[in-house]
């Protein structure tokens, strides 16, 4: 599924990102500058994360020899909005959300399938570079996540768990003028998150059948986003 994915991003997205900064870059010397409070975001991201208690759950619970079949970095997806907020020429705030998605298979006798969804919040503080037409905004901020997962065994039934904790995340924008009214947003950012351990609704705690320990999904990753902001 991982080759799947990189084949479709090799294809797809990164020609999406490079005609992206082709087309807006074209436009800096065409475009007169609006001043604008608000802007509405949205768009679709890409990332690379990284889960170190659930990898090690993973090793463990799954019987393959080698155990390093399992990667310990695994991408996902997320859709993602928000609304910023303009203080000044040098400043600005924005509340952030995101729907994360990632989904992980092994063959082994059995199949093994994980689906995991996180809700995605932040509160996000950005310093702002402005030039004529384009901006560099670079930010940082933190919220509290809340995230799902299913597990699913050959035909057995769907076991599902749940966690949440506290999340912080850096980013680097590059937005320039598309229209008086529209502006590209390409990032890219990293994070890191201490979301607590996995429990059944029935409060059942999910452990590393090695070691006892409780199985968390802390972790931290880097990725990409691409979209575009409606000036307001």
């Amino acid at each position: 599924m991982e080759f799947f994915i990189f084949k479709l991003m090799n294809k797809k997205y990164y020609y999406i990102i490079l005609i992206m900064i082709f087309f807006t870059g074209t436009l800096h010397s065409q475009i007169p500058v609006k001043s604008n409070k608000y802007l509405i975001s949205a768009g679709m991201g890409v990332s690379l994360t990284n889960t170190p208690s659930f990898n090690d759950y993973l090793k463990e619970f799954i019987p393959y020899s080698n155990k390093d079949s399992i990667k310990s970095f695994s991408v996902g997806f997320e859709i993602f909005t928000g609304m910023e907020y303009t203080v000044n020429k040098k400043f600005s705030i924005k509340l952030d959300y995101s729907y994360f998605m990632k989904s992980l298979s092994y063959y082994l006798f059995y199949n093994y399938d994980y689906l995991l969804q996180v809700h995605q919040p932040y509160l996000m503080a950005y310093y702002v570079n402005r030039h004529t037409n384009f901006r560099f905004k670079f930010g940082a901020g933190a919220g509290y996540h809340f995230a799902n997962l299913n597990r699913t065994i050959s035909n057995a039934s769907e076991i599902n768990y749940k966690a949440s904790g506290p999340a912080f995340r850096g980013e680097i924008i590059f937005s320039a003028d598309m229209s008086k009214s529209l502006e590209s947003y390409l990032s890219g950012y990293i994070t890191g998150s201490m979301l607590g351990s996995l429990k059944e609704t029935n409060g059942n705690i999910l452990k590393n059948p090695t070691t006892g320990s409780e199985v968390n999904l802390g972790g931290y990753g880097a990725g990409v986003r691409l979209g575009f902001s409606i000036k307001l």
